[in-house]
């Protein structure tokens, strides 16, 4: 009994991986956003430790193609109460990238060792936090 209750699971699970894989061949980017309370100030911070933005579309919208179709969106807030973000990019050798970084006047928190994962953090003018991650080998 209990042998044919765990086949059913396991049956379930892979009707369910199909079910994703299914639905993820209709994706085509990803982008994330970024709320942040004076624009320009914000645009200027980016484009010190990115490189100029791949578009501006509007005003108080800016655009970096990170990877191919991975994007990164700054915007101008129109709420003064908006929610912080909390984003993570991965890098080939974060030792490295920290330290590019800290060469343009980015503070970057230390280095933090986790069971799978290296990550440092730099905080945004409005303490939006970007996290750079790197998987330990």
């Amino acid at each position: 009994m209990l042998y044919v209750m765990k086949l059913k699971k396991i049956k379930r699970l892979l009707k369910f991986r199909i079910y994703l894989k299914n639905r993820m061949k209709n994706f085509t980017n990803i982008t994330t956003g970024i709320s942040v309370s004076n624009f320009e100030k914000s645009l200027e911070w980016y484009k010190a430790w990115l490189w100029e933005p791949s578009a501006i579309p509007m005003k108080g919208l800016a655009e970096w193609e990170i990877l191919p179709n991975a994007l990164i969106w700054v915007w101008q807030s129109e709420d003064e109460n908006f929610q912080k973000s909390d984003v993570i990019i991965w890098v080939k050798n974060l030792y490295e990238y920290t330290e590019e970084l800290k060469s343009l006047w980015v503070e970057v928190w230390e280095i933090m060792d986790y069971w799978f994962v290296f990550c440092a953090t730099i905080l945004d003018p409005d303490w939006n936090k970007i996290t750079f991650a790197e998987e330990k080998k």
